[in-house]
């Protein structure tokens, strides 16, 4: 576990892998328990947090039908995206560009970021829930690639 300052990751994407945040690769708190900044305790951090300034697009990553748009405690405005394997949480939105039972596919608007929810900037929450493991993952698995680089 780390203390102090959050670690600060770099994201290259692999190639053949859709990025939710198009431009925007600075993971500000990557997948693991810490110490969150708002409640300030220890915590699962179940997604990554991608830091940019509000406004900007988010995309899906997959096809999928959206199961849910709306308010969810702690995330805010959050769109849920659902496949065959995946259900992708998109959370701290300011505005929502899809509806409930919408089909997407990959690089489909479905929101812009903003700090809604409990959150201390603007930053996108993304969190991949396997429905196999029945628990989050960490999006970098997916999002990585064979190809992908995380440098430290």
């Amino acid at each position: 576990m780390q203390f102090g300052r959050p670690e600060i990751v770099i994201f290259r994407r692999a190639e053949n892998v859709i990025w939710p945040f198009p431009g925007c690769y600075r993971i500000s708190s990557p997948f693991d328990p810490r110490f969150h900044p708002i409640l300030r305790k220890w915590k699962d951090h179940e997604g990554i947090d991608i830091a940019a300034p509000a406004g900007k697009i988010v995309v899906s990553i997959s096809s999928g039908i959206v199961t849910h748009t709306g308010w969810i405690d702690g995330y805010g405005k959050t769109v849920i995206v659902k496949d065959n394997r995946h259900r992708y949480l998109f959370a701290h939105l300011s505005s929502i560009a899809v509806d409930e039972g919408e089909s997407v596919s990959p690089n489909k608007n479905v929101g812009k970021i903003d700090i809604t929810g409990r959150t201390n900037g603007p930053h996108l929450h993304f969190g991949i829930y396997d429905l196999c493991r029945e628990s989050w993952i960490d999006p970098m698995l997916i999002l990585q690639g064979k190809r992908g680089e995380v440098r430290f």
